[in-house]
């Protein structure tokens, strides 16, 4: 199941304690489909990472309001999985444990159909014969595909990804991006993405909303059809794909003026 995100008029600024106000974010409208996966790209200190704790609950607005379906966002909530940069795994645990820690944390009697659940996503994105393994023997592209699918083993509505392969090599990054994609195509989530790469965001998204900062605002929302809903690495070389890098890179260049 997923569910529509509809942010109305959400502004963020923070007060620090005999410091000046800083407005990290102006209002922002917009609205990310059921089942879309929206990228939010920008430079740093564009407000791109605050917006996504804001539809995250885990700060709360300052102005306006986000909606998840019929629930306004107040705070978190299980129905929504959020994904770093880092893996964040607990060394002590197996791939497996790690995948159900979220559930069994919740409640014990979901434990057999948390494991099944996990077992099945990491047969889908190639690591079933490492569910016995610890994260310090998985490569770091390894981890991080550990850490998405402990984020979707509690089938979520949302799942929110913050810059989640900025630290991986290029190759690496290619891979898990056609891996998240695959996993979304299965599971059918609301997807909100933040990227600093411009391909990365084309090769990935339905839609891209390019923010600018001082301070942070959404500037415009680029739709990338005509490509195709369903993308293989072939897309890569395909010369639609490299003119939406160019429209995306000529709006992101234009709002930073």
């Amino acid at each position: 199941m997923s569910r529509e995100i509809a942010v109305r008029g959400a502004s963020k600024t923070f007060h620090n304690t005999g410091g000046e106000p800083i407005e990290a974010l102006v209002p922002v409208s917009v609205v990310v489909r059921a089942g879309e996966f929206f990228s939010l790209i920008g430079p740093s200190g564009c407000g791109k990472t605050t917006l996504l704790r804001l539809i995250a609950g885990l700060i709360h607005a300052s102005s306006g309001q986000i909606g998840i379906g019929e629930r306004l966002v107040r705070e978190p909530d299980r129905s929504v999985a959020l994904v770093f940069q880092r893996p964040t795994l607990l060394p002590w645990r197996t791939v497996l444990e790690n995948c159900v820690l979220p559930l069994e944390l919740e409640s014990r009697s979901r434990l057999p159909v948390a494991r099944e659940r996990a077992r099945e996503l990491l047969a889908l994105t190639g690591l079933a014969a490492f569910a016995a393994s610890f994260p310090d023997e998985l490569s770091g592209g390894m981890q991080q595909r550990v850490a998405i699918v402990r984020a979707l083993v509690g089938e979520p509505e949302v799942l929110l990804m913050d810059e989640p392969f900025s630290a991986l090599d290029e190759f690496t990054r290619e891979k898990l991006q056609e891996d998240l994609l695959r996993l979304q195509a299965h599971s059918r989530q609301t997807v909100v993405f933040v990227t600093h790469n411009i391909g990365e965001a084309v090769f990935l998204s339905d839609r891209i909303g390019v923010m600018a900062p001082r301070p942070g605002r959404l500037g415009r929302v680029l739709d990338m059809a005509p490509l195709p809903g369903r993308r293989s690495a072939e897309l890569r070389k395909a010369p639609e794909y490299f003119a939406k890098i160019a429209e995306t890179r000529a709006v992101f260049d234009d709002l930073l003026q």
